[in-house]
């Protein structure tokens, strides 16, 4: 059982940056979703609303974030860029994030939407549900916890029943792991990789995100069509697992997972 695949996605519910190895800090990957998008009156805004945000591409720079689009052309975000606090929202949170107005003006022309892009301070104390995770796990501005861990060979029994391929990507995972048996993710509990002690804190529910398709930003009825047939449990459909760590370090791609 090993990592075959690290992603990080610097704007929340835009595109995903694959990596070879990554940081692991206090709220999970270094760079992952330390960006976000919200409506005038402060409130997230995701592929949920507005599906046509997979079309933005993301890469990774000495110091920033290069964001480009087929149409909107591209724009570089510093990673500590620096502007106004606004009170923002993610789920049940509320929060101050610094408002990035050259973004803001770019993302509300290519979306033809008034919208703010924000950016997560160091000093922001949003927590994982503590019933689940533990006390003091800190999340950036994922759904609800730091690291999301799916499984290959699920993905392939997925596409077995329904007949057709689909990307990972669709669920937006932070760690792909090989060599497990379908859907034994589920019982994962407590493990290393690369060494570090992590825990899967509970199955990751899924929404329509998963339907969009990541190279056409077009929504379909798959996968959860499909998923809802099998995977639902009291009316929820789940594919990956919620992830916690005990320690920083840093994970590499070809990692042993170690089942504790």
């Amino acid at each position: 059982m090993h990592l075959s695949a690290l992603y990080v996605y610097p704007i929340k519910s835009c595109g995903g940056v694959r990596l070879e190895q990554a940081r692991l800090g206090p709220r999970g990957l270094e760079h992952d979703r330390r960006f976000m998008l919200v409506d005038e009156a402060g409130e997230f805004v995701t592929q949920r609303q507005v599906p046509r945000m997979a079309l933005f591409r993301c890469a990774l720079l000495p110091g920033g974030v290069r964001v480009s689009h087929a149409e909107a052309g591209e724009i570089g975000l510093p990673l500590e860029a620096q502007g106004e606090r606004v009170n923002v929202r993610v789920w049940r949170d509320r929060l101050s994030a610094i408002h990035c107005r050259e973004g803001s003006e770019y993302f509300s022309q290519a979306l033809e939407r008034p919208l703010r892009l924000v950016r997560l301070p160091k000093e922001a104390t949003r927590v994982a549900n503590p019933a689940r995770a533990g006390e003091h796990h800190l999340v950036s501005f994922a759904d609800g916890y730091p690291l999301l861990l799916t499984n290959a060979s699920s993905l392939a029994d997925l596409e077995t029943r329904a007949d057709r391929e689909f990307s990972m990507l669709r669920f937006r995972p932070n760690l792909v792991i090989e060599g497990l048996e379908p859907w034994a993710e589920d019982e994962l509990g407590g493990f290393e990789l690369g060494g570090v002690p992590m825990r899967s804190v509970k199955p990751c529910e899924r929404c329509s995100i998963t339907c969009v398709d990541p190279e056409t930003g077009e929504r379909e009825v798959e996968p959860l069509r499909t998923l809802s047939r099998f995977r639902t449990i009291d009316g929820r459909v789940l594919f990956g697992v919620n992830v916690v760590h005990d320690a920083e370090g840093s994970l590499r791609v070809g990692d042993a997972l170690s089942v504790t």
